[in-house]
C-alpha cells in the first residue's frame, strides 16, 4: 500500500497529472474541431441560432464559423504537444466560460415549460444534439482541467522544454 501511495506521490511531483490534464483538453478541443473544420456553413447556420452578433454584420459570424475551428484544433494540437501550455490552458478556459454562457443562455430560450435538463439541441460544438446539462457538465469538467493545467507546475512532459530549453531559475527564461 505504501508502495502505492509513493508511486502516486511520485507521479503528481513529476507533473504526470498534468501532463493526463493537458491531454484531455488538448485531445477534446482537437477532437470536437474535426466535424466544425468538415462542415463549416453547418457550423455557421447554428451560430447564427445563437444571435450572438447582429444580422447587419455577417462578416463577423462568417469570421467566427471560419476561425474558430482552426483556433481549436491549432490550440488543441500544441497543448496535447506541450507547446504554450499556460497560453492554451488559458484561451480554453475563457472559451469554454464564453460557451457556457451562451449553451445556458440558448437553451433558456428553447425551455418553453421543458425541465432544464431534458432539453436537447445541437449547441454547435461539434457533437450534434445534446443534453443541456450533461454539455454543461463535460463544460465544467473541461474548466477545471484547463484551470488545472494553467495554474499547475510547470509541465515536466512538454515539448516547450526539448525545443527550446529549460528554464532557469535565477533568470526566469
Amino acid at each position: 500500500m505504501s508502495a502505492l501511495r509513493s508511486a502516486a506521490r511520485s507521479w503528481w511531483r513529476s507533473g504526470g497529472t498534468g501532463l493526463v490534464a493537458r491531454l484531455i483538453v488538448g485531445g477534446a478541443f482537437l477532437a470536437l474541431a474535426v466535424p466544425k473544420l468538415q462542415d463549416p456553413v453547418g457550423f455557421l447556420k447554428i451560430l447564427r441560432e445563437y444571435d450572438l452578433a447582429p444580422a447587419s454584420v455577417p462578416f463577423l459570424l462568417n469570421f467566427c464559423a471560419a476561425v474558430l475551428p482552426w483556433v481549436e484544433a491549432l490550440c488543441g494540437a500544441l497543448l496535447v504537444l506541450g507547446v504554450a501550455v499556460r497560453g492554451n490552458a488559458l484561451l480554453f478556459a475563457a472559451l469554454l466560460c464564453f460557451f457556457s454562457v451562451a449553451l445556458v443562455s440558448r437553451a433558456l430560450e428553447l425551455q418553453q415549460g421543458l425541465p432544464f435538463c431534458a432539453i436537447k439541441f445541437d449547441c454547435g460544438c461539434g457533437q450534434g444534439v445534446v443534453n443541456v446539462c450533461r454539455k454543461l457538465a463535460e463544460n465544467a469538467v473541461l474548466l477545471l482541467l484547463s484551470l488545472f493545467v494553467l495554474f499547475g507546475r510547470a509541465p515536466r512532459f512538454c515539448l516547450r522544454a526539448r525545443l527550446f530549453g529549460a528554464r532557469s531559475a535565477t533568470t526566469g527564461r
